[in-house]
């Protein structure tokens, strides 16, 4: 490579890195926007990403900070010290066979083995980030069905509640 072309690259590259750190604000305040709502509410894009075919797209709660243990008679657990809403990426895993493995068959090995990882968006690859970007407005429209399916369930359970307890009252 001549250093007139490397020469080219320098601003092109600087450019580059200055739409990702964009690209990582916007995640950040889109998070932060979507996470003070308190809905409370998992949704994944049903396909796979056009970047990673192993990898979706959503909106979810997982854990970060420091992992507590907690003790009790019978048994030991872990869990993260905080748990927060952001935009994600769920990533198929494949199980890989060892020596140990020996005659399993791949059932077992899924058993054993996580199937899927979920990590924030703003830790995966700046193309998955943009791809995240471009999906928001798709998201936020599950979020927007989810919610209103949700609003329907405790509405109808609620009008049952009040009927059987207006049977109940009607008998005694």
């Amino acid at each position: 490579m001549s250093p007139y072309e490397l020469s080219e690259l320098a601003p092109i590259a600087a450019t580059l890195n200055k739409e990702s750190n964009d690209v990582n604000r916007l995640i950040v305040s889109l998070n932060e926007e979507l996470a003070a709502l308190n809905l409370g509410i998992s949704v994944w894009l049903p396909t796979p990403t056009q970047t990673d075919s192993d990898c979706t797209i959503g909106f979810t709660s997982f854990g970060e900070g420091e992992i507590e243990q907690f003790d009790d008679d019978e048994h030991r657990s872990y869990r993260y010290s905080s748990y927060k809403w952001q935009l994600a990426i769920r990533r198929k895993l494949y199980p890989v066979p060892t020596p140990n493995h020996a005659g399993k068959t791949v059932a077992d090995l899924l058993e054993e083995q996580e199937t899927e990882r979920v990590e924030p968006v703003l830790k995966a690859s700046r193309d998955l980030r943009i791809e995240a970007l471009q999906e928001a407005s798709t998201i936020i429209n599950l979020l927007i069905e989810t919610a209103n399916a949700k609003i329907q369930a405790i509405q109808k359970a609620k009008q049952l509640v009040s009927e059987l307890s207006a049977k109940r009252v009607g008998k005694g």
